[in-house]
């Protein structure tokens, strides 16, 4: 679609994570310092 519409090339694919799902929803209940992904799950396909 952003070849197609803004006719620039595609180089990289950044997978969507679960992961980063549910800390999103963790970050959105808690008052605290935001969990990032890459320091909670560093192994993650989207890291």
């Amino acid at each position: 679609m952003i070849e197609q519409r803004l006719n620039l090339p595609v180089y990289a694919i950044i997978p969507h994570s679960l992961e980063q799902v549910k800390l999103d929803k963790q970050n959105r209940k808690e008052v605290t310092i935001p969990k990032i992904l890459a320091v909670e799950h560093p192994k993650e396909m989207a890291i």
